[in-house]
């Protein structure tokens, strides 16, 4: 599995408090953010990489990489390819910077259930 680096781009922590990740899955319907809050951003993919091959019922072997989202980079998405897919999807799962604008915007696009 490709590891995303803190180095890739990502927005620089202040001097006094250094950056931490949130883990979120995101569906139609809701934002669920997966507690807690990690320190690197290999911690927090991990997080997700793990949620989604527990979970995984299907054959052969996940390909899972991380995708930078957004310009300066605050938010990855975790991408997928199996025997089956060509091309890679979005898994709903996705690391962006704790209390940064990506995750404000975040929390502000969650649409309620029906």
């Amino acid at each position: 599995m490709k590891h995303a680096s803190d180095r890739d781009g990502a927005m620089p922590s202040t001097a006094s408090q250094p950056a931490q990740y949130r883990a979120v899955y995101i569906d139609m319907h809701t934002t669920n953010p997966l507690q807690p809050l990690y320190a690197t951003l290999q911690e927090a993919q991990e997080r997700c990489e793990g949620d989604l091959t527990d979970a995984w019922t299907g054959d052969g072997q996940l390909d899972l990489t991380w995708q930078p989202d957004t310009e300066p980079v605050s938010r990855w998405r975790m991408m997928m390819r199996t025997a089956l897919l060509r091309d890679a999807v979005s898994t709903g799962y996705e690391v962006v910077i704790a209390d940064s604008d990506t995750d404000a915007a975040l929390e502000a696009s969650e649409i309620p259930s029906p």
